[in-house]
Protein backbone atom coordinates (compact mmCIF):
# COMPACT_ATOMS: atom_id res chain seq x y z
CA UNK A 1 0.00 0.00 0.00
CA UNK A 2 0.94 3.36 -0.76
CA UNK A 3 1.46 5.64 2.74
CA UNK A 4 2.18 8.33 0.95
CA UNK A 5 6.26 8.36 1.73
CA UNK A 6 8.12 7.73 -1.10
CA UNK A 7 10.22 4.68 -1.01
CA UNK A 8 13.97 4.73 -2.33
CA UNK A 9 12.33 3.80 -5.67
CA UNK A 10 9.71 6.03 -5.98
CA UNK A 11 11.07 9.39 -4.42
CA UNK A 12 13.48 10.94 -6.58
CA UNK A 13 16.18 7.94 -7.29
CA UNK A 14 16.17 6.88 -10.96
CA UNK A 15 16.88 3.50 -11.83
CA UNK A 16 20.94 3.01 -13.73
CA UNK A 17 19.12 3.18 -17.38
CA UNK A 18 16.82 5.90 -16.42
CA UNK A 19 20.07 7.69 -14.79
CA UNK A 20 22.68 7.28 -17.48
CA UNK A 21 19.74 8.58 -20.20
CA UNK A 22 19.45 11.67 -17.96
CA UNK A 23 22.89 12.36 -18.18
CA UNK A 24 22.99 11.75 -22.01
CA UNK A 25 20.11 14.36 -22.43
CA UNK A 26 20.79 17.12 -19.78
CA UNK A 27 24.13 17.17 -19.10
CA UNK A 28 25.75 16.99 -22.04
CA UNK A 29 23.34 17.51 -24.09
CA UNK A 30 20.47 20.25 -25.09
CA UNK A 31 20.81 22.57 -22.27
CA UNK A 32 24.76 23.48 -22.81
CA UNK A 33 23.99 23.33 -26.68
CA UNK A 34 21.53 26.14 -25.96
CA UNK A 35 23.95 27.80 -23.77
CA UNK A 36 27.19 27.78 -26.13
CA UNK A 37 26.58 31.89 -26.27
CA UNK A 38 26.41 32.78 -23.15
CA UNK A 39 29.60 34.26 -22.79
CA UNK A 40 30.24 34.76 -18.52
CA UNK A 41 32.87 36.57 -17.07
CA UNK A 42 36.04 34.16 -15.78
CA UNK A 43 36.00 33.57 -12.24
CA UNK A 44 38.39 36.24 -10.32
CA UNK A 45 40.27 35.87 -7.06
CA UNK A 46 38.02 35.07 -4.14
CA UNK A 47 36.22 37.63 -2.12
CA UNK A 48 36.31 37.85 1.21
CA UNK A 49 32.86 39.07 0.47
CA UNK A 50 29.68 36.91 0.72
CA UNK A 51 28.17 35.25 -1.88
CA UNK A 52 24.63 34.95 -2.51
CA UNK A 53 22.22 32.54 -4.72
CA UNK A 54 18.39 33.40 -4.17
CA UNK A 55 16.25 30.14 -5.71
CA UNK A 56 12.45 31.12 -6.06
CA UNK A 57 10.38 28.37 -6.78
CA UNK A 58 7.25 29.70 -8.40
CA UNK A 59 3.95 29.09 -7.05
CA UNK A 60 5.46 26.75 -3.36
CA UNK A 61 2.52 27.13 -0.98
CA UNK A 62 4.04 26.71 2.42
CA UNK A 63 0.84 25.44 3.56
CA UNK A 64 1.82 22.12 1.11
CA UNK A 65 5.45 21.31 2.17
CA UNK A 66 6.00 18.79 4.56
CA UNK A 67 8.85 21.32 6.22
CA UNK A 68 5.79 23.30 7.28
CA UNK A 69 3.57 20.14 8.73
CA UNK A 70 1.81 19.34 5.86
CA UNK A 71 0.69 15.77 5.75
CA UNK A 72 2.17 14.19 2.54
CA UNK A 73 5.99 13.89 2.58
CA UNK A 74 6.82 16.76 -0.03
CA UNK A 75 9.93 18.61 0.69
CA UNK A 76 11.89 15.97 2.12
CA UNK A 77 14.99 17.54 0.44
CA UNK A 78 14.11 21.25 1.79
CA UNK A 79 14.49 19.72 5.13
CA UNK A 80 17.90 18.42 5.15
CA UNK A 81 18.34 22.24 4.19
CA UNK A 82 16.40 23.70 7.14
CA UNK A 83 18.61 21.42 9.17
CA UNK A 84 21.24 24.50 8.62
CA UNK A 85 19.45 27.27 7.78
CA UNK A 86 16.82 30.18 9.74
CA UNK A 87 13.37 28.90 8.64
CA UNK A 88 10.81 31.16 8.82
CA UNK A 89 7.30 29.73 9.66
CA UNK A 90 4.81 33.20 9.13
CA UNK A 91 6.09 34.15 5.94
CA UNK A 92 3.70 36.09 3.16
CA UNK A 93 3.89 37.20 -0.19
CA UNK A 94 2.61 40.44 -1.16
CA UNK A 95 0.53 39.69 -4.19
CA UNK A 96 -1.26 36.42 -5.19
CA UNK A 97 0.61 36.23 -8.24
CA UNK A 98 4.29 36.18 -9.93
CA UNK A 99 4.08 39.72 -11.12
CA UNK A 100 2.99 41.97 -7.95
CA UNK A 101 4.91 39.13 -5.74
CA UNK A 102 7.77 38.92 -7.61
CA UNK A 103 8.34 42.79 -7.62
CA UNK A 104 7.97 43.36 -3.93
CA UNK A 105 9.95 40.69 -3.61
CA UNK A 106 12.67 42.10 -5.48
CA UNK A 107 12.05 46.31 -4.21
CA UNK A 108 10.97 45.92 -0.78
CA UNK A 109 7.47 47.58 -1.54
CA UNK A 110 4.01 46.73 -1.38
CA UNK A 111 2.00 46.18 -4.71
CA UNK A 112 -0.10 49.52 -4.37
CA UNK A 113 3.66 51.15 -4.74
CA UNK A 114 5.60 49.67 -7.08
CA UNK A 115 2.32 48.91 -9.29
CA UNK A 116 3.06 45.70 -11.03
CA UNK A 117 -0.66 44.81 -10.71
CA UNK A 118 -1.25 43.26 -13.82
CA UNK A 119 0.16 39.61 -15.51
CA UNK A 120 2.31 40.90 -18.44
CA UNK A 121 2.96 44.19 -16.48
CA UNK A 122 6.09 46.04 -14.93
CA UNK A 123 6.90 48.28 -12.14
CA UNK A 124 6.24 52.21 -12.39
CA UNK A 125 8.77 53.89 -14.34
CA UNK A 126 10.87 54.92 -11.24
CA UNK A 127 11.19 51.87 -10.03
CA UNK A 128 13.45 50.85 -12.84
CA UNK A 129 16.38 51.56 -10.71
CA UNK A 130 15.05 50.72 -7.11
CA UNK A 131 15.54 46.94 -7.51
CA UNK A 132 17.80 44.46 -5.95
CA UNK A 133 20.11 44.17 -8.19
CA UNK A 134 20.32 47.81 -8.95
CA UNK A 135 20.76 48.07 -4.83
CA UNK A 136 23.60 46.09 -4.48
CA UNK A 137 27.42 47.24 -4.54
CA UNK A 138 29.06 47.44 -7.63
CA UNK A 139 31.66 45.12 -6.16
CA UNK A 140 29.10 42.36 -6.83
CA UNK A 141 28.52 40.58 -10.22
CA UNK A 142 24.77 39.80 -10.58
CA UNK A 143 23.65 37.12 -12.42
CA UNK A 144 19.89 36.66 -13.52
CA UNK A 145 17.12 34.01 -15.41
CA UNK A 146 13.81 32.87 -15.04
CA UNK A 147 11.48 30.57 -16.59
CA UNK A 148 8.43 32.63 -16.08
CA UNK A 149 7.59 35.01 -18.96
CA UNK A 150 6.06 37.43 -16.61
CA UNK A 151 9.07 37.43 -14.05
CA UNK A 152 11.29 38.25 -17.14
CA UNK A 153 9.50 41.13 -18.03
CA UNK A 154 10.24 42.61 -14.31
CA UNK A 155 13.95 41.18 -14.59
CA UNK A 156 13.74 42.84 -18.52
CA UNK A 157 12.65 46.08 -16.56
CA UNK A 158 15.68 46.04 -14.26
CA UNK A 159 18.26 44.36 -16.63
CA UNK A 160 20.40 47.69 -15.99
CA UNK A 161 21.48 46.72 -12.86
CA UNK A 162 21.86 42.82 -13.75
CA UNK A 163 25.78 42.11 -15.24
CA UNK A 164 24.40 38.88 -16.60
CA UNK A 165 20.52 38.45 -17.72
CA UNK A 166 20.51 35.08 -19.25
CA UNK A 167 17.99 34.53 -22.31
CA UNK A 168 14.58 33.46 -22.41
CA UNK A 169 15.50 30.48 -23.89
CA UNK A 170 18.74 29.39 -21.93
CA UNK A 171 18.12 26.80 -19.93
CA UNK A 172 15.12 25.47 -21.56
CA UNK A 173 15.20 22.77 -24.35
CA UNK A 174 13.48 24.07 -27.17
CA UNK A 175 12.24 27.32 -27.36
CA UNK A 176 9.03 27.95 -29.27
CA UNK A 177 8.64 31.52 -29.44
CA UNK A 178 9.82 34.27 -31.33
CA UNK A 179 9.94 36.42 -28.57
CA UNK A 180 12.40 34.18 -26.01
CA UNK A 181 14.91 33.34 -29.14
CA UNK A 182 15.51 35.98 -32.21
CA UNK A 183 13.34 38.73 -30.57
CA UNK A 184 14.86 38.28 -26.98
CA UNK A 185 16.47 42.36 -26.48
CA UNK A 186 12.70 43.36 -27.08
CA UNK A 187 10.90 40.20 -24.81
CA UNK A 188 8.43 42.06 -23.30
CA UNK A 189 7.00 44.18 -26.37
CA UNK A 190 7.80 40.68 -28.50
CA UNK A 191 5.51 38.37 -25.53
CA UNK A 192 2.47 40.98 -25.38
CA UNK A 193 2.85 40.90 -29.31
CA UNK A 194 2.84 37.09 -29.52
CA UNK A 195 -0.35 36.48 -26.84
CA UNK A 196 -1.91 39.06 -28.40
CA UNK A 197 -1.68 37.28 -32.05
CA UNK A 198 -1.93 33.70 -30.76
CA UNK A 199 -4.02 34.51 -28.59
CA UNK A 200 -7.08 35.50 -31.34
CA UNK A 201 -6.40 32.23 -32.74
CA UNK A 202 -5.45 33.82 -36.49
CA UNK A 203 -3.66 30.84 -38.84
CA UNK A 204 0.32 31.90 -39.59
CA UNK A 205 -0.72 34.66 -42.47
CA UNK A 206 2.13 36.84 -41.42
CA UNK A 207 6.02 36.88 -41.86
CA UNK A 208 6.57 36.78 -38.14
CA UNK A 209 4.06 34.37 -37.34
CA UNK A 210 5.35 31.91 -40.76
CA UNK A 211 8.86 32.33 -39.12
CA UNK A 212 7.55 30.60 -35.93
CA UNK A 213 6.05 27.71 -37.72
CA UNK A 214 9.73 25.82 -37.70
CA UNK A 215 10.07 26.51 -33.79
CA UNK A 216 5.89 24.66 -33.52
CA UNK A 217 7.14 21.92 -35.38
CA UNK A 218 10.23 20.51 -33.11
CA UNK A 219 7.29 19.90 -30.32
CA UNK A 220 5.89 16.40 -31.55
CA UNK A 221 9.98 15.45 -31.75
CA UNK A 222 10.77 16.70 -28.86
CA UNK A 223 7.47 14.54 -26.75
CA UNK A 224 8.44 11.80 -28.40
CA UNK A 225 12.30 11.70 -26.99
CA UNK A 226 11.37 12.33 -23.56
CA UNK A 227 8.10 10.28 -22.95
CA UNK A 228 9.69 7.39 -21.15
CA UNK A 229 10.90 9.98 -18.22
CA UNK A 230 8.52 12.49 -18.74
CA UNK A 231 5.16 10.78 -19.58
CA UNK A 232 2.63 13.29 -19.15
CA UNK A 233 4.71 16.05 -21.33
CA UNK A 234 7.51 18.14 -20.33
CA UNK A 235 8.03 20.80 -17.59
CA UNK A 236 7.08 24.39 -18.92
CA UNK A 237 4.20 22.85 -21.57
CA UNK A 238 4.13 23.16 -25.09
CA UNK A 239 5.62 26.32 -26.08
CA UNK A 240 8.93 26.01 -23.42
CA UNK A 241 9.78 23.15 -22.39
CA UNK A 242 12.55 22.19 -20.01
CA UNK A 243 13.53 20.19 -17.57
CA UNK A 244 14.80 21.00 -13.94
CA UNK A 245 17.48 18.04 -14.36
CA UNK A 246 19.28 21.00 -16.93
CA UNK A 247 18.91 23.63 -14.58
CA UNK A 248 20.61 21.38 -11.81
CA UNK A 249 23.61 20.77 -13.80
CA UNK A 250 24.05 24.30 -15.39
CA UNK A 251 23.99 25.62 -11.84
CA UNK A 252 26.06 22.53 -10.08
CA UNK A 253 29.02 23.34 -12.89
CA UNK A 254 28.60 27.25 -13.55
CA UNK A 255 28.02 29.15 -10.06
CA UNK A 256 31.82 27.72 -9.34
CA UNK A 257 32.92 29.85 -12.24
CA UNK A 258 31.25 33.35 -11.41
CA UNK A 259 33.02 36.44 -9.95
CA UNK A 260 33.29 36.82 -6.30
CA UNK A 261 31.33 38.23 -5.02
CA UNK A 262 28.54 37.54 -6.84
CA UNK A 263 24.33 37.40 -6.48
CA UNK A 264 22.31 35.16 -8.75
CA UNK A 265 19.28 34.82 -9.03
CA UNK A 266 17.69 31.97 -9.99
CA UNK A 267 13.22 31.93 -10.81
CA UNK A 268 12.60 28.54 -11.40
CA UNK A 269 8.81 28.01 -12.89
CA UNK A 270 8.30 24.49 -11.00
CA UNK A 271 5.65 23.87 -9.06
CA UNK A 272 4.03 26.31 -11.36
CA UNK A 273 1.09 24.69 -13.02
CA UNK A 274 1.03 22.83 -15.73
CA UNK A 275 1.92 20.10 -13.01
CA UNK A 276 4.16 17.57 -15.61
CA UNK A 277 6.64 15.69 -12.53
CA UNK A 278 9.08 12.95 -13.95
CA UNK A 279 7.66 9.46 -13.71
CA UNK A 280 8.34 8.18 -10.59
CA UNK A 281 6.84 11.04 -8.95
CA UNK A 282 3.48 10.21 -10.64
CA UNK A 283 0.82 8.73 -8.17
CA UNK A 284 3.42 8.95 -5.31
CA UNK A 285 0.45 10.08 -2.95
CA UNK A 286 -2.46 8.78 -1.76
CA UNK A 287 -5.62 10.73 -3.27
CA UNK A 288 -7.47 11.11 0.04
CA UNK A 289 -6.31 14.19 3.10
CA UNK A 290 -9.74 14.22 4.65
CA UNK A 291 -9.66 18.00 4.44
CA UNK A 292 -12.31 20.22 6.22
CA UNK A 293 -15.46 20.79 3.50
CA UNK A 294 -15.48 24.66 2.83
CA UNK A 295 -18.27 27.02 1.16
CA UNK A 296 -17.62 28.32 -2.04
CA UNK A 297 -16.36 31.62 -2.46
CA UNK A 298 -18.13 33.84 -4.28
CA UNK A 299 -15.22 34.03 -6.60
CA UNK A 300 -15.88 30.37 -7.13
CA UNK A 301 -14.93 28.75 -10.75
CA UNK A 302 -17.28 25.84 -9.37
CA UNK A 303 -14.69 23.11 -9.08
CA UNK A 304 -16.00 19.94 -7.36
CA UNK A 305 -14.01 18.78 -4.12
CA UNK A 306 -12.91 15.78 -6.41
CA UNK A 307 -11.04 18.00 -9.34
CA UNK A 308 -9.98 19.89 -6.25
CA UNK A 309 -8.03 16.88 -4.79
CA UNK A 310 -6.68 15.78 -7.92
CA UNK A 311 -5.64 18.60 -9.05
CA UNK A 312 -3.99 19.44 -5.50
CA UNK A 313 -2.15 15.93 -5.46
CA UNK A 314 -0.35 16.36 -8.71
CA UNK A 315 0.33 19.65 -7.90
CA UNK A 316 2.00 17.98 -4.46
CA UNK A 317 3.43 15.36 -6.88
CA UNK A 318 5.19 18.12 -8.64
CA UNK A 319 6.52 19.93 -5.40
CA UNK A 320 8.20 16.26 -4.97
CA UNK A 321 9.91 16.55 -7.76
CA UNK A 322 11.08 19.68 -7.70
CA UNK A 323 12.36 19.24 -3.52
CA UNK A 324 14.23 16.14 -5.48
CA UNK A 325 16.34 18.43 -7.89
CA UNK A 326 16.83 20.68 -5.38
CA UNK A 327 18.22 18.02 -3.23
CA UNK A 328 20.50 16.93 -5.76
CA UNK A 329 21.65 20.67 -6.56
CA UNK A 330 21.99 20.86 -2.54
CA UNK A 331 24.40 18.38 -2.27
CA UNK A 332 26.55 19.39 -5.31
CA UNK A 333 27.33 22.52 -3.62
CA UNK A 334 28.14 21.37 -0.23
CA UNK A 335 30.11 18.44 -1.64
CA UNK A 336 32.09 21.00 -3.95
CA UNK A 337 32.45 23.45 -1.02
CA UNK A 338 30.46 26.31 -2.86
CA UNK A 339 28.21 27.15 0.55
CA UNK A 340 31.04 27.73 2.56
CA UNK A 341 30.89 31.17 1.42
CA UNK A 342 27.59 31.53 -0.27
CA UNK A 343 24.39 32.52 1.56
CA UNK A 344 21.47 30.42 -0.32
CA UNK A 345 17.93 31.44 -0.04
CA UNK A 346 15.13 29.58 -1.03
CA UNK A 347 11.70 31.12 -1.10
CA UNK A 348 8.40 31.39 -3.17
CA UNK A 349 6.56 34.61 -5.38
CA UNK A 350 3.01 33.32 -4.43
CA UNK A 351 1.36 30.11 -3.28
CA UNK A 352 -1.79 28.04 -4.64
CA UNK A 353 -5.59 27.40 -4.00
CA UNK A 354 -7.29 24.17 -4.51
CA UNK A 355 -10.79 25.03 -2.16
CA UNK A 356 -13.68 26.98 -2.38
CA UNK A 357 -14.50 25.70 -5.82
CA UNK A 358 -11.30 27.60 -7.17
CA UNK A 359 -8.06 26.34 -8.57
CA UNK A 360 -5.03 28.66 -8.62
CA UNK A 361 -3.53 31.80 -8.02
CA UNK A 362 -5.26 34.48 -9.97
CA UNK A 363 -8.66 34.85 -8.06
CA UNK A 364 -9.55 37.73 -5.55
CA UNK A 365 -10.15 34.64 -2.53
CA UNK A 366 -7.03 35.57 -0.71
CA UNK A 367 -6.74 33.08 2.00
CA UNK A 368 -3.35 31.55 3.61
CA UNK A 369 -2.76 28.44 0.81
CA UNK A 370 -2.15 31.19 -1.25
CA UNK A 371 -0.23 33.96 0.43
CA UNK A 372 1.77 31.73 2.63
CA UNK A 373 4.90 31.10 1.37
CA UNK A 374 8.48 29.33 2.21
CA UNK A 375 11.48 31.12 3.50
CA UNK A 376 14.45 29.42 4.24
CA UNK A 377 17.60 31.01 4.95
CA UNK A 378 21.05 29.18 5.11
CA UNK A 379 24.03 31.03 6.29
CA UNK A 380 28.06 30.60 4.23
CA UNK A 381 28.84 27.21 6.36
CA UNK A 382 25.75 27.02 8.05
CA UNK A 383 25.50 24.69 11.05
CA UNK A 384 22.07 24.82 12.96
CA UNK A 385 18.70 25.53 12.97
CA UNK A 386 16.84 28.60 13.87
CA UNK A 387 12.87 28.70 13.61
CA UNK A 388 11.43 32.16 13.62
CA UNK A 389 7.47 32.48 14.38
CA UNK A 390 7.69 36.16 13.99
CA UNK A 391 5.62 37.52 10.88
CA UNK A 392 7.18 38.59 8.19
CA UNK A 393 6.71 39.76 4.39
CA UNK A 394 8.72 38.87 1.00
CA UNK A 395 9.42 42.75 1.17
CA UNK A 396 11.55 42.19 3.95
CA UNK A 397 14.49 40.76 1.82
CA UNK A 398 15.59 43.86 0.37
CA UNK A 399 16.22 45.38 3.27
CA UNK A 400 17.61 42.59 4.90
CA UNK A 401 19.92 41.88 2.41
CA UNK A 402 21.05 45.52 1.88
CA UNK A 403 21.80 45.32 5.63
CA UNK A 404 24.63 42.02 5.30
CA UNK A 405 26.21 44.00 2.51
CA UNK A 406 26.17 47.38 5.32
CA UNK A 407 24.46 49.65 2.25
CA UNK A 408 22.09 52.35 3.19
CA UNK A 409 18.30 51.22 3.35
CA UNK A 410 16.28 53.65 1.06
CA UNK A 411 13.54 55.52 3.14
CA UNK A 412 10.41 54.24 0.57
CA UNK A 413 11.45 50.64 1.46
CA UNK A 414 8.35 49.12 2.74
CA UNK A 415 9.66 46.51 4.08
CA UNK A 416 11.55 45.69 7.16
CA UNK A 417 15.20 43.37 8.47
CA UNK A 418 14.07 40.14 8.86
CA UNK A 419 14.10 38.81 12.54
CA UNK A 420 17.11 36.36 13.24
CA UNK A 421 19.15 39.80 11.57
CA UNK A 422 17.97 41.98 14.57
CA UNK A 423 17.65 39.94 17.09
CA UNK A 424 14.22 42.86 17.29
CA UNK A 425 10.78 41.14 17.45
CA UNK A 426 8.31 42.98 17.01
CA UNK A 427 4.78 42.16 18.38
CA UNK A 428 2.85 44.51 16.73
CA UNK A 429 4.18 43.78 13.62
CA UNK A 430 1.74 44.84 10.35
CA UNK A 431 2.08 43.16 6.73
CA UNK A 432 -0.42 43.75 4.10
CA UNK A 433 -1.10 41.77 0.13
CA UNK A 434 -3.12 43.05 -2.50
CA UNK A 435 -4.58 41.98 -5.87
CA UNK A 436 -5.91 44.59 -8.10
CA UNK A 437 -5.77 43.37 -11.51
CA UNK A 438 -8.23 45.76 -12.80
CA UNK A 439 -6.38 48.65 -11.81
CA UNK A 440 -3.55 50.92 -13.75
CA UNK A 441 -0.09 51.68 -12.62
CA UNK A 442 -1.74 55.55 -12.42
CA UNK A 443 -4.82 56.49 -10.90
CA UNK A 444 -6.53 55.16 -8.29
CA UNK A 445 -6.80 51.58 -7.01
CA UNK A 446 -10.64 51.29 -7.76
CA UNK A 447 -10.77 47.63 -7.18
CA UNK A 448 -8.74 44.58 -5.66
CA UNK A 449 -8.79 42.48 -2.70
CA UNK A 450 -6.45 43.99 0.26
CA UNK A 451 -5.32 41.77 3.25
CA UNK A 452 -3.72 42.82 6.51
CA UNK A 453 -2.18 40.61 9.11
CA UNK A 454 -1.12 41.84 12.61
CA UNK A 455 -0.69 39.22 15.54
CA UNK A 456 -2.88 36.00 15.10
CA UNK A 457 -5.89 38.23 12.77
CA UNK A 458 -6.04 38.43 9.28
CA UNK A 459 -8.67 41.11 7.35
CA UNK A 460 -9.49 40.35 3.91
CA UNK A 461 -11.63 43.40 1.94
CA UNK A 462 -12.73 43.21 -1.19
CA UNK A 463 -13.81 46.44 -2.73
CA UNK A 464 -14.78 47.64 -6.07
CA UNK A 465 -15.85 44.27 -8.22
CA UNK A 466 -18.88 44.82 -10.47
CA UNK A 467 -19.38 40.57 -10.39
CA UNK A 468 -18.34 40.63 -6.69
CA UNK A 469 -20.58 42.50 -3.51
CA UNK A 470 -17.72 44.46 -1.34
CA UNK A 471 -16.83 41.96 1.63
CA UNK A 472 -14.87 41.94 5.11
CA UNK A 473 -13.38 38.74 6.40
CA UNK A 474 -11.49 38.48 9.75
CA UNK A 475 -9.90 35.54 10.93
CA UNK A 476 -7.70 34.11 13.89
CA UNK A 477 -5.43 32.23 11.15
CA UNK A 478 -3.69 30.78 14.13
CA UNK A 479 -6.67 29.21 15.96
CA UNK A 480 -7.96 28.83 12.49
CA UNK A 481 -5.69 27.71 10.04
CA UNK A 482 -8.53 26.75 7.63
CA UNK A 483 -9.95 30.22 7.84
CA UNK A 484 -13.62 28.97 8.27
CA UNK A 485 -14.95 31.12 11.11
CA UNK A 486 -15.47 34.56 9.65
CA UNK A 487 -15.48 36.62 13.03
CA UNK A 488 -15.93 40.47 11.50
CA UNK A 489 -19.21 40.54 13.31
CA UNK A 490 -18.20 38.75 16.30
CA UNK A 491 -15.09 40.93 17.06
CA UNK A 492 -16.29 44.62 16.38
CA UNK A 493 -13.50 46.45 17.63
CA UNK A 494 -10.85 44.63 16.10
CA UNK A 495 -12.70 43.99 12.86
CA UNK A 496 -13.21 48.04 12.86
CA UNK A 497 -9.42 49.08 14.20
CA UNK A 498 -7.57 47.06 11.29
CA UNK A 499 -10.60 47.95 8.78
CA UNK A 500 -9.50 51.73 9.06
CA UNK A 501 -5.81 51.00 9.42
CA UNK A 502 -6.33 48.92 6.18
CA UNK A 503 -8.23 51.62 4.56
CA UNK A 504 -5.93 54.51 5.21
CA UNK A 505 -3.21 52.19 3.87
CA UNK A 506 -5.04 51.53 0.67
CA UNK A 507 -5.76 55.45 0.17
CA UNK A 508 -2.92 56.62 0.90
CA UNK A 509 -0.90 54.61 -1.94
CA UNK A 510 -3.96 55.01 -4.46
Amino acid sequence: MNTGNPTPSEGGRLSRRDALKLAGLFTLGAAFQQLAHIRLPLAQATSARPNFLILVLDTLSARHMSLYGYPRQTTPSIARLAESAMVYHNHHAAGSFTTPGTASLLTGTYPWSHRALQPSSMAREDFTSRSLFNLISPEYFSLAYTHNPLAMYLLHQFHRGIGELMPFGALTLKEMTAAGSWLWNDFPMADTAENVITGIGQPPSSLFLSAMEPLGQRQPALRAEYRDLFPKGLPGGESRSFTLEACTDWLSHNLATLPSPHLAYFHLLPPHEPYLPRKEFIGTFPADLNLPAKPPHPASEHATDEALGNLRREYDEFIAYSDAEFGRLYDNLLRSGQLDNTWLILTSDHGQLFERGIHGHLTPAMYQPLLHIPLVIRPPGGRQRLDIHDLTSNVDLLPTLLTLLNEPLPAWLEGQVLPGFTGIPDPERVVYALDAKESSVHGPLRSGTAVMRQGSYKLIHTFGYKELADEDELYDVEADPEELDNLYEALPDVAAGMRAKLEESVKRNS
